[in-house]
């Protein structure tokens, strides 16, 4: 939740349970085409992130993947690089504590504000199947627009 309403004067009181439902949207983006890959998993363990990249493996075969990664744990260990190995993708480092150079990053911000923030849904569930919608009705120049590939300061460009 980002705000919410209350009388002036009063606290707002924002119900919190500590036993909320979890899932990870992963995806990847191709800074080219604006092509989106995506897929809603468990957690963001590391087995979620080796099914995702059979998934993106799956989506590009026979096609060399660059696959621009932050610091996460899920990402990190030995185990894991090895699996990108395995599948023939190379994992490039962004630097650590820079997630403004992840375009993915600014996706999901606008992502979060059109579809997440201030609303409730009845499970979290629903709230995935809204987020897909909204990244499937993007189209590709939406995504690179919103990424912020399109923009003249982008790093990838400079």
């Amino acid at each position: 939740m980002r705000a919410c309403w209350a009388k002036v004067g009063q606290q707002a009181l924002v119900p919190i349970t500590g036993n909320n439902a979890r899932k990870a949207l992963f995806a990847t983006l191709n800074p080219k085409t604006g092509h989106l890959v995506r897929a809603v998993l468990p957690d963001t363990k590391k087995e979620s992130f080796h099914t995702f990249l059979k998934i993106l493996r799956n989506h590009y075969r026979g096609k060399p993947i660059w696959l621009l990664v932050d610091r996460h744990s899920a990402h990190r260990a030995a185990q894991r690089r090895g699996w990108a190995k395995d599948l023939g993708i190379r994992l490039i480092w962004l630097p650590v504590a820079c997630p403004e150079d992840n375009p993915l990053e600014n996706l999901w911000r606008v992502m979060k504000g059109e579809v997440a923030a201030n609303r409730c849904y009845g499970d979290v569930e629903e709230l995935c199947r809204r987020a897909c919608a909204w990244l499937d009705g993007l189209g590709a120049r939406e995504v690179l627009g919103k990424s912020g590939i399109l923009s003249n300061n982008f790093w990838l460009y400079t």
